[in-house]
């Protein structure tokens, strides 16, 4: 049982480190402006986290087929006390995931809006395209006239 209750307490440490990368993800997102260097170092922590929970949970099971026991350990003081820390912080980890999914919808529909009126104001102008290749209007072709 000393396994179990030490896969929870790194599973619970690493919950702990993900709800900081998720407050950091949030205001990243909140942001009029997004840093994608920074955002992707945010996003790369957040993948080892899980990662990293993911693996705890699959020993945690073994630990739990091996004594025969499940959460919520109802009874077994210790690991019972850890696991309702650890559900109550999923269920917050739970709702900040959901606002950053808001927030990076809101930002994906700011860089829509901007790509239309973009798309509206500067017809017959050089702009670039999303394969990062220049395009001239509609034609495509450029003219040089001297009058």
């Amino acid at each position: 049982m000393e396994n179990l209750a030490l896969i929870l307490e790194k599973m619970y440490g690493a919950l702990c480190e993900l709800e900081v990368t998720l407050l950091e993800e949030n205001t990243q997102l909140s942001g009029s402006q997004i840093d994608p260097v920074s955002l992707q170092v945010v996003t790369d922590k957040k993948s080892s986290l899980l990662a990293a929970i993911a693996h705890y949970d699959t020993r945690r099971q073994e630990e739990e087929t091996l004594h025969h026991q499940r959460a919520p350990y109802a009874g077994i003081q210790g690991l019972e006390t850890s696991w309702q820390q650890i559900h109550q912080l999923t269920v917050r980890l739970s709702e900040l995931n959901q606002r950053s999914g808001l927030l990076l919808e809101k930002q994906q529909e700011n860089v829509r809006k901007l790509q239309n009126a973009m798309n509206k104001t500067r017809v017959g102008q050089m702009v670039y395209g999303s394969d990062g290749q220049s395009r001239t209007g509609a034609s495509g072709r450029s003219f040089n006239i001297n009058v």
